[in-house]
């Protein structure tokens, strides 16, 4: 006798229909064999039920994933357009200041607290219209002088 086995449909008492498997092999030398059968669904239904949690659990993940990405990207946002607000006026207060020195107002105040790149264009403004007043002074001596 060689081993035998593989699936068939059973009929319940109640008319319904699952698959089943059979599996049969000899036992030694003796007529009688050894068998057994399953529902195949018992068997698979596990398997089943981890696929469906796995995949509710990728779907808790991925949203997440989004919420975290797309949170990220809203804050790093904000913080683009709010650094590139205060840059963009600050350079635009820089823009005025030096308009008004070039239209000969050399009292205008420049503020250069500031220790980036605005600051050091801030103070080069201020340079600039300390070192314009000093020629506008010697200029002067020496209309006087003539």
């Amino acid at each position: 006798m060689t081993p035998i086995g593989g699936n068939y449909t059973w009929v319940e008492t109640d008319g319904s229909r699952r698959e089943k498997h059979l599996y049969g092999t000899p036992n030694g030398d003796s007529v009688l064999g050894i068998s057994a059968m399953t529902y195949i669904d018992e068997c698979t239904q596990p398997t089943l039920d981890l696929k469906s949690a796995a995949r509710a659990i990728s779907r808790e993940a991925r949203w997440l994933n989004i919420l975290i990405v797309g949170g990220s990207m809203l804050i790093i946002g904000l913080i683009v357009v709010g650094n590139g607000y205060n840059l963009s006026g600050r350079i635009v207060a820089l823009t005025t200041i030096a308009d008004k020195i070039g239209l000969g107002d050399l009292d205008v105040e420049i503020d250069t607290r500031s220790t980036d790149e605005i600051g050091d264009m801030a103070e080069a403004i201020l340079r600039m219209r300390d070192g314009i007043k000093l020629s506008m002074e010697r200029l002067r001596r020496r209309r006087g002088r003539y």
